[in-house]
């Protein structure tokens, strides 16, 4: 197999690890004399991530540090050696010189490949969409979730809401720092020139913006007609700047949301913020505080995607183990990502130093360890009861009086402390819940509505959304070359002239059948006279 240049040949292996379910990634190079000779492209899970260095002790050289909550940063990494090989033949073109096809980890779901980096890229439509909405004030998250609407699922898009939000904050970096002072011009010249537009801002000592408060003459006479009933949202956030925007709103006269601001309402509608309930009560005391159906039912809802993606994450991605423990291991192999990050936090606390053993008893073949926890919420000893059946071959027992395991069902740092002590290499499985597992559920296949029945409406739908998709992929495939694109064009300018030709036929012939219809009715009629 031939190539005339490396990207054409990384697009085919890019397109043929999409179909076998991994994800490639360019490997090493050799040149000489400023030639390029060979190049190999592999499996992402080639090679292994760096380990940390331990001391004698067994302790990671970075204990010594202060202690800093740290991103858990999962590796994909296991050694995989499939790759391909090519070589450079007359200078120009590459051909294969060795391919290997084995891998040693499981392979990619198809309904999981959404989730994979490589298959995570907004086209030239998507990226004009997003910028388009955000001049109506509409941010990357709508945009996505309009998307995921139009395209017929999560898995059609070919991005995520991460994706969306990252494109619209390069767009912000055009702005830089002095978004906040613009916003704060812009509401001051509204002030300056309009008496009664109310507007203010606080600042901290570093000059930077922390709130504001503003209403507008529309705003003030909607709550003089309209003020009874009003509607604080407090869920809207961005995650640069933290700060909350809460619109009050009323209803009018037409059943229409409008801003309003005024003195005390009779009823305030909110969500479950304890903040919002306290400061109603404490500024309107007469009014009625009562919650908002839509914000209760909403958190209720199951987010099925974020569940799956978890899903892929636990199985695909693997943690960076921070301490040598055998237990540790067992859980990486068991446990769902979160759930591990939380024993791993659980066992960090061990390395850390945070627990110190008191003193140990054996009692009826169970050994009673005291354990003094600094970071425990009360204060005091700990009691670990604890046996480990190593001469029978059964599994240890161990029991804490901080009960974490009765009512998390997750083991805490205190037997964890006790197991390591007596140097338990294998995690009992009667301390492995199974709602925690990675394999407690398996995926099912999603099946596309249209597969569900014989609905005409439905593979209207269906038909309609690979046409839009046709129309996108052609466009994000000849963006830089408007020659092809112009050519597209009229093809598409050709078919419709088609599609109008065919419509205009039938137009004679159901006027002639219609026609007849109302020249039979006519001659009933003067029958009848």
């Amino acid at each position: 197999m031939m190539f005339s240049s490396i990207d054409q040949a990384f697009d085919f292996y890019c397109e043929y690890a999409k179909k076998a379910g991994f994800e490639a990634r360019k490997g090493g190079s050799y040149v000489h004399g400023g030639v390029l000779k060979t190049k190999y492209f592999t499996c992402c899970k080639e090679g292994h991530k760096p380990a940390k260095m331990y001391d004698s002790k067994g302790d990671c050289n970075e204990s010594s540090k202060p202690y800093y909550k740290r991103r858990k940063r999962p590796t994909i990494r296991c050694g995989c050696r499939a790759h391909i090989q090519l070589k450079s033949v007359n200078g120009g073109f590459f051909e294969v010189d060795d391919f290997v096809e084995g891998h040693n980890h499981r392979m990619v779901a198809d309904s999981d490949m959404q989730f994979v980096c490589s298959a995570r890229k907004l086209t030239h439509v998507q990226e004009e969409d997003i910028y388009e909405l955000s001049n109506m004030n509409l941010g990357p998250v709508k945009a996505f979730n309009l998307m995921r609407t139009q395209y017929g699922g999560f898995e059609k898009v070919g991005a995520t809401k991460d994706d969306c939000k990252n494109f619209k904050q390069g767009l912000n970096c055009y702005i830089g720092e002095y978004d906040a002072e613009m916003i704060v011009q812009r509401l001051c010249a509204k002030k300056t020139f309009s008496s009664d537009y109310c507007f203010e801002y606080d600042v901290n000592d570093n000059r930077e913006l922390i709130r504001m408060f503003w209403a507008g003459e529309t705003s003030k006479s909607n709550y003089l007609a309209f003020g009874d009933i009003i509607s604080v949202d407090a869920t809207f956030k961005t995650n640069k700047y933290k700060m909350v925007f809460v619109p009050f709103t009323a209803i009018d006269n037409h059943c229409h949301s409008v801003t309003s601001f005024g003195h005390a309402p009779k009823v305030v509608v909110t969500d479950q913020d304890p903040a919002m309930k306290q400061a109603i009560a404490a500024m309107f005391p007469n009014t009625r505080h009562r919650l908002c159906m839509w914000h209760i039912m909403k958190k209720v809802a199951n987010k099925r995607y974020n569940g799956r993606r978890c899903d892929h994450d636990s199985r695909y991605t693997y943690p960076q183990l921070e301490t040598r423990s055998y237990l540790e291991r067992e859980a990486v192999r068991v446990y769902t990502r979160a759930i591990f990050n939380d024993l791993q936090d659980e066992m960090n606390e061990i390395v850390g130093g945070v627990s110190q053993f008191s003193s140990c008893q054996e009692e009826g073949g169970f050994l009673r360890c005291k354990i003094m926890d600094f970071n425990a919420y009360v204060p005091g000893f700990l009691e670990v009861v604890f046996k480990k059946n190593v001469e029978f071959g059964e599994e240890s027992i161990a029991t804490c009086s901080c009960k974490r395991f009765e009512q998390y069902g997750l083991l805490c740092r205190h037997i964890f402390y006790v197991m390591n002590m007596y140097q338990v290499k294998k995690f009992p499985k009667r301390y492995i819940n199974d709602r925690w597992r990675k394999e407690v559920a398996v995926n099912i296949r999603t099946v596309p509505m249209s597969e569900y029945g014989n609905d005409q409406n439905m593979k209207i739908k269906e038909i309609s959304r690979e046409i839009k998709y046709a129309g996108e992929y052609l466009i994000n495939c000849y963006v830089a070359d408007i020659d092809e694109l112009i050519k597209v064009r009229d093809e598409m300018n050709l078919m419709i002239e088609k599609a109008d030709l065919t419509r205009y036929e039938r137009v004679p012939f159901f006027t002639q059948a219609f026609q007849k219809h109302i020249t039979s009715v006519w001659k009933e009629y003067e029958k009848r006279d």
